[in-house]
């Protein structure tokens, strides 16, 4: 819309110049000024031109929205999709300190629990439980702010930087042969 107003007040501006410049033509019948219009009116056609190139990068743009979720990658190795909170809990207690399971949330539509080994003083279950939110612009984890495309990217980004999180996630158990492991173990552990 904001394109159409600008042509429009332009196109009013450049009335007013062509009237004012035709009527000085008319007046006086020099040759001199009729090259003076022409060049005024070049030189407002390209600014037009160019405005208007600048104003249409501005435009909306029409996004193809695919219906499935691409945040869910239930092909990653830390996804579970049909595991109960008790199992989660269980499985987790005898792993290291940012072992993690993902899974979906039975409570929660629209939700996914990342499941994540503590140490004990920081729970005396050993495993504390965090709801990531997501829709078709990606996902969360709850009360933050941070968007991720990607479950993968949030789970990455979340093995390097605790940040919301009280301890960094383990990707060892889930890429033990990875270089990545190797080369970052000594700031893993």
């Amino acid at each position: 819309m904001s394109y159409t107003i600008c042509s429009i007040q332009f196109d009013e501006n450049l009335a007013e110049i062509v009237k004012e410049n035709k009527a000085s033509v008319i007046s006086d019948g020099t040759d001199s000024l009729s090259e003076d219009f022409k060049s005024i009116q070049n030189s407002i056609s390209s600014i037009h031109k160019t405005s208007s190139i600048i104003l249409k990068s501005f435009a909306p743009q029409t996004l193809s929205i695919t219906t499935s979720n691409s945040c869910i990658d239930e092909n990653s190795p830390w996804f579970y999709n049909n595991i109960t909170r008790q199992s989660v809990e269980l499985a987790l207690k005898v792993r290291s300190v940012g072992s993690f399971i993902l899974r979906n949330s039975s409570s929660s539509p629209n939700s996914m629990v990342l499941s994540v080994r503590v140490p004990k003083y920081i729970k005396k279950s050993l495993v504390v439980h965090y709801l990531i939110d997501y829709d078709r612009d990606g996902c969360k984890l709850r009360g933050t702010k941070k968007l991720f495309t990607t479950l993968s990217a949030l789970i990455v980004h979340h093995s390097i930087v605790t940040e919301n999180l009280p301890v960094a996630l383990d990707l060892r158990q889930y890429y033990p042969e990875s270089s990545q492991s190797k080369e970052y173990s000594d700031y893993l552990t």
